[in-house]
């Protein structure tokens, strides 16, 4: 089982990748995204993953859907809006 990784600027726990049999630690559904690095791969530690499937921004977060080309592993990525708040979030 793969620990949770910390969600850069929030102290919170990140959960663990889709089917990996874990339960969530937090209310975050899947690895960190960065805008400018993309996400990482939980299995094989792979950066840069694509994503295949966007969803579409809610609130403040927005959930992706990669599939690793290195090892096969799929997971979710969530990316969190900071100045959400500041404009009219």
């Amino acid at each position: 089982m793969l620990p949770a990784r910390q969600h850069e600027g929030s102290g919170e726990a990140v959960a663990s990748p889709a089917g990996s049999g874990a339960e969530p630690q937090s209310s975050l559904p899947g690895v960190s995204y960065s805008a400018r690095y993309g996400a990482r791969c939980p299995n094989c530690g792979t950066e840069g993953v694509p994503a295949y499937c966007r969803k579409p921004w809610s609130g403040d977060m927005r959930v992706r859907h990669h599939r690793c080309q290195q090892c096969g592993g799929r997971f979710k990525s969530v990316q969190v809006d900071p100045a959400y708040g500041e404009y009219g979030g």
